[in-house]
């Protein structure tokens, strides 16, 4: 029981955190004052931006642990000079459970990007409007 309790309180905060970028500007596009123009239209550009940074920089991040990991470990660890364990475990660990950073990292960039262009957004749609 207890058991089942906190799966379900993980599967939760990890849906909350997943779906921060959406919620975080909706909640600022509704209630911010002055009221945001083109409140729709905010939504879907802090969401596309707090989604494609963190993709960015999970990217960034895993591609060359991953070609360190598959390329050049190997041959240095069987031409024995060197012994890249601490790294390598590390790396490892990294594109294993690389879906963990980018959920719980996700509401940091979401709150950062609404603040960012809260106060510009007036401006932006403006210029859109040109």
């Amino acid at each position: 029981m207890e058991e089942s309790l906190l799966f379900a309180a993980v599967a939760i905060a990890y849906a909350l955190c997943a779906l921060a970028p959406i919620l975080w500007s909706g909640v600022v596009a509704l209630w911010h004052q002055p009221v945001l123009p083109r409140r729709i239209l905010f939504v879907c550009v802090v969401t596309a931006l707090s989604y494609g940074a963190v993709s960015c920089a999970t990217y960034l991040l895993n591609i060359p642990v991953t070609a360190y990991l598959s390329f050049i470990a190997p041959r240095l660890e069987s031409s024995n000079h060197y012994s890249g364990k601490p790294f390598a475990s590390v790396g490892v660990e990294i594109v294993r459970y690389w879906f963990l950073f980018t959920c719980f990292v996700l509401p940091l960039f979401a709150v950062t990007v609404t603040t960012y262009l809260k106060r510009r957004w007036p401006h932006i749609v403006t210029a859109l409007r040109g």
